[in-house]
């Protein structure tokens, strides 16, 4: 077995690609999967344009996804306007495409009765479905158009069973699932819902978990949760240790360490088809359409080759090779069958690489000549890229191509070809197509004109003193029938001929019919006006048009019933307030040592940890000591629940929150939910203890709270403390609620949380060595590590017990000075985000604050204004945080409303 094109495997080259033989761990996945036979998945493709629309409908798309202008994931696409979204739900429902239209990103309060307004207008025009991340937009949309369908976008980070059943309850009918579950997983996750299922099948790759990322965020102030990623995770980084020393090996220098391969599943479809998945989708709503042409003409094919004669299916090695030409970064199966560890990735650059063509064989600098040893066939028009090996990568256009002195349009594998050349090139650079002209003209020809035309059986009937009738069936089992206005008269000269009808009817010019067969019942002697049989044929057309549209169209919703509705409000009654105004101190600590110093510096609330990051020291104080400690001094001690829980990692976390339990006698005082499914977890875990007593649940920043309706949401889940997102900005948080109504609300004044949580380990990956075969040495055990980019930043890197990976930001959030405002805003808890900190900076990080909020509560008693923290504190911070301090967004923000 070797490595074909662009990292898939080729066991033999002929002219289909055989699969492969499975390996061990392969082979037990697909026997757990078992071989029963669902329904035929949906193949989804993407449109971030009217061509690229037209370019997956015509090459075999069940349904496509799009955006509008606003609320879109995909903010610089270029996107349909209101008019071009009616346009392309018309175009594709007339063809049997469903159209789905995404409305996920975060939403500020402001924004959404513009959301609700635009979804009553996507509802309007017929769409299929609307793809959503907001919980506050879930819930309304609930509310006043329960009769659009919601589908869950991967931004929502669902991974269990226990996920997809709550969005289930909230009125989502289908689930993005995230891109980092297994096969199996989707499978456990299959057998436990009733939702339908949706996955990514080819296209790019994020390294965080969709929705959890802040990096491009907090760095660039561009957010991915508001559709403007600047993706800098496909920057150059260096592995280093804290203090800067190069830890790469030689082989890894490039440095695209968080930049991953592009995601390719052609081998595995029968596996796909067996978990059960109701849809296939295609990622790639920025890609140009003959991208779009392309993978979708290809897994068109693939998946009714598959559907239809899975034991015999192979992947075409053509297919295979115009994949990687149109657009590859390499290929990867990605986490369907396990973790590919640095198969993942692609190291030695973060785009398009192309086809491999051959190798400079010689180059005159004098003339500029350089001469190529193909590989690969080579056209004029063509765009090649010479790895020259100084000065990075030299592109070029072929405008004229010889071999051995005669000009050529194309040459072919083994020939030796000359073509113009510039830069520092050199014998044995290797030479990559990333153009390929004739590739390209396939596929505009593919949708510049109609291609799927839907066949039409016609029978017509004629007689004397009898209007002519069309009846008619398209491919599609839609039925009508047509009459026209002129009776049938006796002909003097020239009577109806089944030529003449046929020529007639078979008129379609550009309509999406094609006439397949006729069936005539002519009187003879009869004679009908060539303009009737056009009237009666068009008549026809616009008759099985609008049923055909009418397939897709359920009941609609009136103006007036959606304006009566309303938007309803959030809480309508306000919460008690539980003392003066003083906000509780929250500390997230990541070791049971570090708990303690919080515990004796002041604070009244503690997250601890459910797992502990490598890089901490070996533990010597237990949970008891802790839980003692807490006790003594009424302090709530609340667990933190892993914000990634996969279905195989179910038992383990549940025998976690039983070990509380058996050391304390009692459950916490709370649990700290960082996903949807833990909320059903948690339900789950005190229904089956049978605990009584009311346990706080906490809902983590990880769930994007963003405006006061996903408060209420997650209110209505008896949520009773809830953080919310560090993308909000100091406005926002103060138009976030009614002052009264912020008792349960908490916000972040110090500390560094992840900017990505990642699947994939970077350490692991560089210097462990871990590929999809070979266990990685856990470098991560004996020292610690950071990536530093290009402007020296470093960004440090920890790991779980799980060996998932948490990139933090090189600065850490410090809202000291903002400390008067924030109380003023009557929030009831403040965070200080120490998970990752030894002991003694959370002891001095939490008596610094514990003194400043006490010393502004004696300020604010006072009716004073103007508060300073001291001098001294402030001077402590900067020597605790050499790297810097920021203010993250609370005057920046992600967000901007006239």
């Amino acid at each position: 077995m070797e490595k074909g094109v662009a990292g898939l495997v080729i066991v033999k080259q002929v002219d289909q690609v055989d699969i492969g033989k499975p390996g061990k761990s392969e082979v037990a996945v697909a026997e757990r999967l078992g071989t029963e036979r669902q329904n035929k998945p949906e193949l989804l493709a993407p449109a971030g344009e009217m061509a690229a629309l037209r370019a997956a409908v015509e090459n075999g798309a069940d349904a496509v996804y799009l955006g509008g202008k606003v609320f879109s994931a995909r903010a610089s696409a270029v996107n349909f306007t209101d008019a071009e979204l009616a346009e392309a739900v018309n175009y594709a429902h007339l063809r049997g495409v469903k159209v789905y239209v995404t409305m996920n990103t975060l939403l500020d309060n402001r924004e959404m009765p513009e959301a609700l307004e635009y979804a009553y207008y996507l509802h309007r025009i017929g769409v299929d479905g609307v793809i959503v991340q907001d919980l506050g937009l879930i819930r309304q949309l609930r509310r006043v158009l329960p009769e659009l369908r919601l589908h869950a976008s991967t931004q929502m980070t669902i991974h269990n069973a226990a996920g997809v059943n709550l969005l289930k309850e909230w009125g989502i009918q289908r689930v993005v699932l995230a891109r980092e579950i297994t096969l199996e997983q989707i499978s456990r996750i299959r057998t436990q819902t009733g939702c339908e299922l949706e996955v990514f099948i080819h296209g790019a790759l994020c390294i965080c978990y969709s929705g959890q990322c802040l990096m491009s965020s907090m760095i660039g102030g561009r957010s991915g949760n508001r559709g403007r990623c600047a993706q800098p995770c496909r920057l150059a980084y260096q592995l280093t240790s804290p203090g800067g020393a190069n830890a790469l090996s030689n082989s890894d220098n490039s440095g695209h360490l968080l930049s991953p391969r592009d995601l390719n599943t052609l081998q595995i479809l029968p596996e796909l088809i067996k978990v059960g998945i109701d849809s296939l989708k295609i990622e790639g709503r920025m890609k140009r359409p003959e991208y779009v042409a392309t993978v979708v003409r290809i897994y068109r094919q693939a998946l009714d080759r598959c559907w239809d004669q899975p034991e015999k299916y192979q992947v075409d090695l053509e297919h295979a090779r115009e994949l990687e030409q149109i657009f590859n970064r390499e290929f990867t199966p990605g986490y369907f069958m396990g973790n590919p560890g640095r198969e993942l990735m692609s190291y030695q650059r973060p785009n398009n690489r192309g086809v491999y063509l051959g190798r400079v064989h010689r180059f005159d600098a004098r003339t500029r000549l350089v001469q190529i040893k193909l590989e690969a066939s080579l056209r004029l028009g063509d765009g090649l890229e010479i790895w020259v090996t100084r000065g990075g990568r030299q592109g070029l256009t072929v405008k004229r191509l010889m071999v051995e002195n005669q000009p050529r349009e194309e040459a072919f594998p083994g020939e030796i070809v000359t073509l113009p050349g510039e830069g520092s090139i050199r014998p044995g650079d290797r030479v990559f197509k990333t153009y390929a002209v004739q590739l390209m003209q396939r596929a505009l020809n593919s949708f510049s004109r109609p291609q799927r035309l839907i066949p039409l059986h016609l029978k017509v009937t004629a007689a004397i003193g009898s209007p002519l009738v069309l009846q008619a069936v398209d491919g599609d089992g839609n039925q009508i029938q047509v009459t026209g206005e002129f009776l049938g008269e006796a002909a003097t000269r020239h009577p109806l001929t089944r030529e003449l009808l046929y020529a007639q009817l078979n008129r379609l010019g550009n309509t999406i019919f094609k006439l397949e067969q006729v069936q005539y019942d002519i009187a003879p002697g009869v004679m009908v006006p060539i303009s009737e049989i056009n009237q009666v044929r068009r008549k026809m057309v616009a008759a099985l048009e609008k049923k055909r549209l009418n397939a897709f169209r359920g009941p609609l919703v009136s103006e007036a019933v959606f304006s009566n509705r309303g938007l309803p409000e959030g809480r309508t009654e306000e919460l008690a307030t539980t003392s003066s105004g003083c906000p509780r101190l929250t500390v997230a600590v990541g070791d049971w040592a570090s708990a303690l110093e919080a515990l004796k510096a002041g604070a009244d609330q503690i997250y601890l940890p459910e797992s502990i990051f490598r890089s901490k020291p070996q533990e010597r104080i237990q949970l008891e000591q802790v839980w003692e400690a807490g006790r003594s001094r009424s302090v709530r001690l609340v667990v933190t629940l892993p914000r990634i829980v996969m279905e195989t990692d179910q038992e383990g976390v549940l025998r976690q929150m039983e070990t509380w339990e058996k050391v304390t006698g009692k459950p916490p005082a709370g649990w700290l939910i960082g996903n949807p499914g833990g909320l059903k977890l948690v339900s789950k875990y005190t229904s089956d203890k049978k605990i009584e007593h009311r346990t706080l649940v906490c809902a983590d920043y990880s769930l994007n709270c963003f405006n006061r309706f996903s408060i209420q949401a997650l209110r209505e889940r008896q949520v009773q403390q809830i953080t919310l997102s560090p993308e909000l900005n100091q406005e926002q948080l103060a138009a976030i609620t009614t002052p009264m109504d912020r008792k349960d609300l908490e916000v972040f004044i110090h500390g560094n949380w992840p900017l990505m949580l990642s699947e994939h380990c970077v350490v692991g990956a560089v210097q462990g060595r871990r590929t999809a075969t070979q266990a990685c040495s856990t470098p991560c055990r004996k020292q610690s590590f950071a990536l530093q980019d290009r402007m020296g930043f470093l960004f440090p890197v920890e790991m779980d017990e799980h060996c998932r990976m948490y990139l933090y930001n090189p600065r850490v959030l410090d809202l000291l000075d903002q400390l008067e405002a924030l109380v003023r805003m009557q929030f009831g808890y403040l965070r200080l985000e120490v998970r990752r900190e030894l002991p003694e900076y959370v002891r001095q990080i939490v008596q610094i604050y514990r003194t400043e909020l006490n010393r502004l509560q004696e300020h604010l008693d006072r009716g004073a204004d103007g508060f300073k923290p001291l001098p001294a504190h402030r001077e402590a911070l900067k020597q605790l945080v050499p790297a810097g301090l920021t203010r993250g967004h609370f005057y920046r923000g992600v967000i901007n409303i006239d």
